[in-house]
């Protein structure tokens, strides 16, 4: 997914230069189910490493498991 954006080169409207594209950030996560796991669980896991993707710069992805 994060390469088929970068390769469509979308100019990104609030940069001038041409140099810049539309980029994608992506916290990736997964989880075994258990009996104290809960849905909620695995949204926060992949929103804290979408945070740290973001972190890291432009263009990144970051996988969480919680296995």
């Amino acid at each position: 997914m994060q390469k088929s954006i970068q390769e469509l080169k979308i100019p990104h409207k609030k940069k001038n230069n041409f140099q810049y594209f539309v980029t994608v950030s992506l916290g990736v996560a997964i989880q075994r189910p258990t009996d104290k796991s809960s849905s909620q669980d695995l949204i926060n896991a992949a929103d804290k490493a979408l945070y740290k993707a973001k972190e890291q710069g432009r263009n990144r992805w970051v996988f969480a498991a919680k296995l």
